[in-house]
């Protein structure tokens, strides 16, 4: 049942109140008066140095509930959130308080003091809207990133501004830099070299505009360095995300003109580090439970979608006159050798295909993933000829002994997994396919994988028309299975 404290129900009211005050230009706001930001909390017993190697095994989600507040004045829009959940009331009202102050005071900010901007937006410039967004970037091991975005339009351009937030949920404390990484790194120096390959291996030291790689938040973002590299700040902006620490490159940092005066986010992958990230242990103990929610923990991996750094084209060629093909293949650093040598039997096995008469376009692609302890391949392969396309998709599972591992292998014995999976595999079939085809057969042909959050299903191609098949795919958290319920996650 959802728990409202009087406070977190008061900061909602104030919040309203303060965000439908906001009219586009900046004005004066107050804090809730019943706020006592200056009473300390219990500090966390969790503090005794932690050194290198650190594994993470997997993360535990946090069951918070983020409660949303969206309020709309004129042409600005706000979309806030407060937390509740805590067992501590105190530092939970700490915590929406100091969201809340977060909240007026970036809106009434003055403008950021990029380079020229008060050449192309004078202090006279009207403003056409001012918009507030925030979300959560990193839930989990009792830490929170919160990122608080104003994004303001003017009549010919376009500012904006970010923050973050990370806290210790122990004691709503703020979290550094440091205390993402063990104790016995340099942690300055490590984020240091990894920012300055980034930027030896991008155009960002040129004249033009360079484009870091960072696919996890959906493509590149663009920096120019103008000046020598220094390092990161003492204070550095970043935030967490599920796969790594997100460093935010603003006005603060003068070697970068960011372009159209928006900040940048780099990524730096918890992969990337050797082992030197202390976050999800430093505020975590198993046995110390700080929330009201009293389920059974629900456990993710570290995301690794995206890392696929290793990356082979077989062949790209034409087919005929006017038709193409191309085959690929892709997998992290690190792959045993097994895994690799069957990467390359599938896609010489498609290549196979390209004889086939009728053929006009054909696309298949194989990845690899290290999912905890398991290595996780996906193929997908699109035929297209004559008024016929098929796409099918593959999924293959290996455990630490590089074996293909059955679906029974990953639950409990004793547990009914296939109940849910089944009535997932309903909801996919829908009116459409549920009358031609059988839930039963459908489900004895699944393949599966194993994502960050969830099990991926997919089935054998079906027949969509007369002239097409596709393979049917969807997934089930693990939370819904119950992570207790799973022999995935070590002990």
């Amino acid at each position: 049942m959802l728990r409202l404290s009087k406070s977190l129900v008061c900061f909602g009211l104030v919040l309203a109140i303060s965000l439908a005050q906001f009219s586009c230009q900046p004005q004066q706001v107050s804090l809730p008066p019943d706020v006592d930001e200056t009473k300390q909390p219990i500090q966390s017993d969790n503090r005794e140095p932690l050194l290198s190697p650190i594994e993470i095994p997997y993360l535990v989600a946090n069951p918070l509930e983020i409660i949303y507040a969206q309020d709309q004045v004129k042409n600005s829009h706000s979309s806030t959130l407060l937390i509740n959940g805590l067992t501590n009331r105190e530092i939970e009202d700490k915590i929406n308080a100091r969201l809340v102050r977060l909240y007026m005071e970036i809106k009434t900010r003055d403008l950021p003091p990029y380079r020229g901007i008060k050449t192309k937006i004078p202090a006279n410039s009207e403003l056409v809207s001012n918009d507030l967004n925030v979300y959560v970037s990193f839930n989990y091991n009792n830490v929170i990133s919160v990122v608080i975005k104003n994004n303001r339009s003017y009549r010919s351009h376009y500012v904006s501004i970010t923050e973050t937030l990370n806290l210790d949920l122990n004691t709503g404390e703020e979290i550094t830099l440091a205390d993402v990484f063990t104790d016995d790194v340099d942690h300055v120096n490590l984020v240091n070299d990894h920012v300055s390959r980034l930027i030896m291996n991008s155009t960002a030291t040129e004249e033009t505009y360079g484009a870091f790689d960072d696919s996890y938040w959906g493509g590149g973002h663009i920096l120019k360095l103008v000046s020598p590299f220094k390092g990161i700040l003492p204070d550095q902006k970043f935030h967490l995300f599920q796969g790594g620490i997100s460093l935010v490159f603003d006005h603060n940092n003068p070697e970068f003109d960011t372009s159209m005066f928006m900040p940048v986010s780099l990524p730096v992958y918890f992969c990337d580090t050797g082992r030197n990230i202390a976050v999800t242990q430093r505020f975590y103990a198993e046995d110390k439970d700080i929330f009201t929610n009293s389920s059974p923990p629900a456990k993710e991996f570290v995301q690794t979608e995206y890392l696929n750094t290793q990356q082979r084209f077989i062949r790209q060629q034409n087919i005929g006159a006017t038709g193409h093909a191309r085959m690929s293949y892709s997998y992290p650093e690190g792959l045993p050798k097994q895994m690799v040598t069957f990467l390359r039997q599938l896609s010489h096995t498609a290549e196979k295909l390209l004889g086939q008469p009728g053929l006009w376009e054909l696309t298949h692609s194989v990845s690899a993933n290290i999912v905890g302890g398991y290595v996780t391949i996906s193929e997908y392969q699109h035929k297209y000829g004559k008024d016929r396309w098929d796409t099918l998709t593959q999924y293959y599972c290996f455990g630490s002994d590089y074996r293909q591992i059955s679906l029974h292998e990953i639950f409990v014995d004793g547990y009914d997994y296939s109940s849910l999976i089944m009535e997932k595999l309903e909801e996919v079939l829908g009116h459409d396919f549920k009358d031609s085809y059988s839930t039963q057969d459908l489900y004895e042909d699944l393949q599966f994988s194993l994502g960050a959050s969830a099990v991926l299903f997919c089935t054998k191609a079906i027949s969509i028309d007369t002239g097409s098949s596709h393979s049917l795919q969807f997934q089930v958290p693990y939370k819904d299975f119950g992570c207790h319920n799973m022999t995935i996650f070590p002990e």
